[in-house]
């Protein structure tokens, strides 16, 4: 099987429509937008597309002036912690460093994941 190359690196836009780059925002990830726009942090983009290592990656909220993001983790979507890692390493080798948040603490405690967005932030700079 022969792998198509994309100037960039990058698949065209159409391809990325099909394979989920427009797909709406779940429940959770409706949460952390407003937890998003509540701490006032600016540039995050849902389902940003990052081509790393060969490999296509849609971040739930990435930010790509600063390389943060941020993935609402439930067992319907990541029910793998070891892709998640092998994913993560993809991502980090591109500079982007990611915090997982659990779906639960999304719904039922959001002033625990506003802590955790500003303290994984600050320990960045």
């Amino acid at each position: 099987m022969q792998v198509e190359k994309y100037e960039d690196g990058k698949p065209p836009i159409w391809l990325l429509r099909i394979i989920g780059f427009n797909r709406p925002e779940t429940y959770i990830e409706k949460c952390l937008r407003q937890i998003i726009y509540r701490l006032g942090l600016v540039n995050f983009r849902h389902n940003y597309y990052v081509y790393a290592c060969g490999k296509h990656h849609f971040i739930d909220y990435g930010n790509p002036f600063v390389k943060i993001g941020i993935e609402c983790d439930s067992v319907q979507w990541h029910p793998s912690i070891i892709k998640d890692l092998a994913r993560d390493k993809r991502l980090e080798s591109k500079g982007w460093r990611i915090l997982h948040v659990c779906s639960k603490d999304l719904i039922h405690n959001q002033s625990e994941v506003e802590n955790r967005i500003l303290m994984f932030i600050r320990g960045l700079k």
